[in-house]
């Protein structure tokens, strides 16, 4: 079994400085963990790259694998992504898609930050809908780090929440690489494509 961390490239670029804590953190305490940088082999490779402002995390993000040339039946993709996630899982139902969140709630030295004295509303994006072991592992990470935690009356399976994403269309990926996951499955009304 290989396990491998999708740095996705819309998550570089948004969150670039976390980007590169993220692969530094796994680097150290997984190096077990292949880092690569996109989930689809050769998509739009300068494309992605050119989307990182930042150059120092670009370099870094371009000098990964491009992505996994193969996957294996038993093999485990990490991902924050949510499109990685969904693309990953519907074009090899043999790997084992897991978000990120799931590893850091695992580890027992990880140093979360005191947050103790703060509340914090958490709405789940209804691309978890199904995904209740990431939703749990988040939840228990707030928790980690002192927050109190109040969810959103429409959690879990029962979200319909993306924030503005489906309000803008899709990246061409999303529904030409998966297709249930992004089209058949969005709750009735907010589909844009």
């Amino acid at each position: 079994m290989t396990a491998r961390y999708v740095a996705s490239c819309l998550f570089t670029a948004r969150f670039p400085q976390v980007s590169a804590r993220i692969l530094s953190f796994l680097a150290e305490k997984h190096p077990e963990i292949e880092q690569v940088r996109c989930c689809i082999p050769r998509w739009k490779p300068q494309e992605n790259t050119d989307r990182i402002k930042d150059q120092a995390v670009r370099a870094t993000w371009a000098a990964l694998p491009q992505s996994a040339a193969q996957w294996s039946a038993g093999d485990c993709a990490y991902s924050l992504c949510h499109n990685c996630t969904n693309i990953i899982a519907e074009q090899h139902p043999e790997v084992k898609a897991l978000s990120l969140w799931e590893l850091i709630d695992a580890e027992h030295d990880f140093p979360f930050p005191n947050c103790s004295g703060m509340t914090i509303t958490v709405q789940d994006c209804w691309r978890t809908r199904s995904e209740r072991k990431e939703q749990d592992a988040v939840l228990s990470i707030l928790s980690k780090c002192g927050f109190t935690v109040l969810e959103a009356t429409f959690n879990h399976e029962h979200t319909n929440f993306c924030g503005s994403t489906l309000y803008r269309p899709q990246p061409l990926k999303n529904p030409r690489f998966a297709h249930v996951l992004t089209i058949k499955k969005v709750p009735k009304g907010l589909r844009t494509a």
